[in-house]
């Protein structure tokens, strides 16, 4: 469940007594009105008013516990309408599973929702503090708009308390398997925050009271405050989250030819690194490296037509770390020039330089070898058929690119005038891409 709704807000039962008969309410809080409470009468009991307030107090436990059975027990005194009232109220009343029970068995509000900018230091002193004077402390990670990563963090009301063994109870696991769960001592924290796959998985912590398990004595329990950090198998936002390479491409070997696993990877940060640089450059005109490695027909061509080589390297960028190979087949002479690029050893270097400051070494040891891998000369014919677009680079085929030329009329080049980079092929076009 997503700390965006968790803990959801409690409806709570009240009752309202009068001499003769006392009125039951229902405090909750319409959606519609976004946090405003509402007060809503369910029903009228009469009678003493200790039993509206019994009514209450069982209504309430069954509305956060999801326990009825000491509520059908009442029922049975109560006329049929102001059972159907109460049944209709509870099933309204937001699931169990998505209330957090302190270890007063009440459901928990939040105090306070904070924003880190993953930063795992003042986080971690946050959460420390917060466990320090028992009060709940909810963190789960989230991609913000611009692609950044950042620890989404709530301070509830009160503290939580669990038997041990059951810690994944207090609260419920999103739709996805639990990859692994640390109790980190508080001391750690700040390395437990830092893992890696706060970026790349869905994960959360808090921190809970687990009880020890020993003798009970004068009705006291001995627990221990426990921190409880899970990382679990979906991938964090993998449409938005760059951090996240998808390795499955559901190809077989043969199928994936030399776009192996290894060298898809290495593709996808040389063109994460070209898409950066081109970005850099035309965000603030610093200087750009890729403009000095293209082709010299090019290099002075206008802002619109490098924002356009920038859209093309974001797009190819996308495909090879989703996997989907038909995507990464260039679609315009730009596309095959930024293949081109991508492939030459240079900027597998400079991608293979990123390893340094991420978690990509790890991702990249996972994947499987092939006796493809490397072979970088080859991906581009792989692709396209061809390396024609090379020759545009060659200074002594100057004008090679003009349809025209004599010798791109013998090798069928086709037009790779500048003009003609973004124009997509027939290929491309008959397919709707």
């Amino acid at each position: 469940m997503s700390i965006h709704g968790f803990p959801a807000s409690a409806g709570t039962f009240i009752s309202v007594a009068a001499p003769a008969r006392s009125r039951l309410f229902l405090i909750g809080r319409d959606s519609a009105l976004g946090s405003a409470e509402t007060l809503t009468q369910v029903a009228t009991i009469s009678g003493p008013g200790e039993r509206a307030q019994q009514l209450a107090a069982e209504l309430n436990h069954a509305a956060w516990t999801g326990d009825r059975l000491r509520l059908a027990e009442i029922f049975t005194d109560l006329p049929d309408p102001v059972i159907q009232a109460c049944e209709r109220a509870l099933d309204g009343c937001p699931e169990p599973t998505s209330l957090a029970l302190g270890s007063d068995g009440k459901p928990m509000s939040v105090l306070r929702e904070s924003i880190f900018a993953n930063d795992p230091t003042d986080l971690a002193r946050e959460a420390n503090a917060a466990m320090d004077v028992s009060l709940q402390f909810l963190v789960e990670n989230s991609i913000d708009e611009d692609g950044r990563i950042e620890f989404t963090a709530k301070l509830l009301s009160n503290e939580g308390q669990v038997a041990p063994g059951i810690v994944s109870d207090w609260w419920s696991p999103p739709q996805s398997e639990l990859s692994e769960r640390i109790l980190p001592d508080p001391v750690d924290l700040v390395k437990a925050f830092s893992d890696s796959r706060w970026a790349t998985n869905v994960a959360r912590a808090h921190w809970l009271w687990i009880e020890d398990g020993g003798e009970i004595r004068d009705d006291i329990t001995s627990a221990t405050a426990t921190w409880v950090v899970e990382f679990f198998d979906e991938l964090l936002s993998p449409e938005t989250n760059f951090r996240v390479f998808l390795q499955d491409d559901g190809l077989d070997e043969e199928s994936r030819g030399f776009l192996t696993p290894r060298n898809r990877f290495l593709l996808w940060l040389s063109l994460w690194n070209i898409a950066s640089d081109l970005d850099g450059n035309l965000a603030m005109e610093v200087e750009s490296i890729v403009k000095d490695d293209m082709p010299t027909s090019v290099r002075e061509q206008p802002r619109t037509w490098w924002s356009e080589m920038r859209a093309s390297a974001n797009r190819l960028c996308e495909a090879a770390r989703l996997g989907e190979v038909s995507a990464l087949e260039p679609r315009t002479v730009a596309e095959e020039a930024l293949i081109s690029l991508a492939t030459r050893q240079s900027y597998i270097d400079w991608a293979s330089d990123s390893f340094e400051n991420s978690n990509y070494q790890e991702i990249f040891d996972s994947l499987p070898r092939s006796p493809y891998d490397e072979a970088w000369e080859e991906v581009l014919p792989d692709l396209t058929g061809d390396a024609d677009v090379e020759m545009v680079w060659d200074h002594h085929l100057q004008g090679i690119g003009d349809p025209d030329d004599l010798t791109n009329k013998i090798l069928g080049i086709g037009d790779y005038r500048p003009s003609a980079w973004h124009t997509k092929f027939a290929r491309a076009q008959a397919n709707g891409q």
